[in-house]
């Protein structure tokens, strides 16, 4: 196997010297480029996309979500001087069924309720969040 690999190797070595200058440079120009074209495919298409989660919200809602969302570590975009807000499209789902459970109604969180992060909670055997109002 090793010897395969030897003379598969000697094999390109030799085709490179043979090549032109010009032939060289224009391999050499196409595998960097196509190297570019992966890191940016690779860059680009690894990042999340943020979908709304909820828009046209007044500044207390926007901060009840901006702090549920903070104390979950949930990335989030912030749009509108805070009246939009948005989330991966894979945590969409798991966002609004949360802050349902904390108040929310339809598409708003009602003001006057405060969300805490989901933590084990051994009196009530509660293991999600929960809601209280303030």
């Amino acid at each position: 196997m090793l010897e395969y690999i030897r003379q598969f190797l000697n094999g390109i070595q030799r085709t490179w010297q043979r090549l032109s200058l010009s032939a060289r440079v224009n391999i050499a120009l196409s595998l960097a480029a196509t190297i570019a074209v992966i890191a940016v495919l690779v860059v680009y298409g690894s990042r999340p996309q943020y979908v709304g989660l909820y828009s046209g919200l007044d500044r207390e809602d926007s901060s009840a979500i901006i702090q549920y969302l903070e104390d979950n570590d949930i990335p989030y975009q912030a749009r509108d001087a805070g009246a939009t807000i948005m989330v991966p499209t894979r945590k969409l789902s798991e966002v609004r069924v949360a802050l349902r459970r904390c108040g929310q109604q339809q598409d708003r969180l009602r003001s006057g309720y405060h969300c805490r992060a989901p933590q084990d909670d051994q009196r009530s055997g509660n293991a999600g969040g929960y809601c209280h109002q303030r």
